[in-house]
């Protein structure tokens, strides 16, 4: 409600008490992206890494739906096409050279699949979905600070344990 209202303060106040609590929650979210502004990189990476582990699979599941409604939109307008009896269009077609065919089957294609409502739905759920690249990114970046600075000491971070070894 706080970050909403452009009220960050107020959602780190409330935050901080609950933050072993906070899991892959988007208040995970707004107190690793604010420990990360502040410098604190190892809290900021142990807050956003729940994050976006639990996304990430979830966009790769949209991913794939969108790679799917992209194949059946197309499916579906050749098949509108081989099907619509447009006697206008199919005399046309008979009369064009080879690259003039494959511009309209190609324009009518694209028309038919700019308004396919399963296409639209994918679109939209993808684009939605897509949010999490930047605190991804994010996540990398603090990881990134971590183990420089952690080589600067002369440790670095285990990435599959998350402990850190002398070098």
């Amino acid at each position: 409600i706080y970050e909403a209202e452009s009220q960050p303060e107020q959602s780190y106040a409330v935050l901080v008490p609950a933050k072993a609590k906070l899991g892959s929650t988007e208040g995970a979210r707004i107190l690793g992206q604010h420990a990360l502004a502040e410098g604190n990189y190892d809290d900021a990476y142990s807050l956003l890494f729940p994050y976006v582990q639990a996304r990430l699979e979830k966009l790769r599941q949209i991913e794939q739906g969108y790679t799917n409604a992209v194949n059946a939109a197309y499916e579906r307008a050749i098949a509108s096409l081989n099907h619509s009896g447009d006697t206008a269009f199919y005399e046309a077609y008979k009369k064009a050279a080879k690259p003039e065919q494959e511009a309209m089957v190609e324009n009518y294609v694209a028309k038919r699949m700019q308004t396919d409502a399963g296409l639209k739905l994918a679109s939209d759920e993808l684009r939605s979905a897509n949010q999490i690249v930047h605190v991804t990114l994010e996540v990398f970046i603090g990881a990134l600070n971590v183990t420089t600075i952690g080589v600067a000491r002369g440790t670095f971070l285990a990435p599959s344990a998350g402990s850190v070894r002398p070098m």
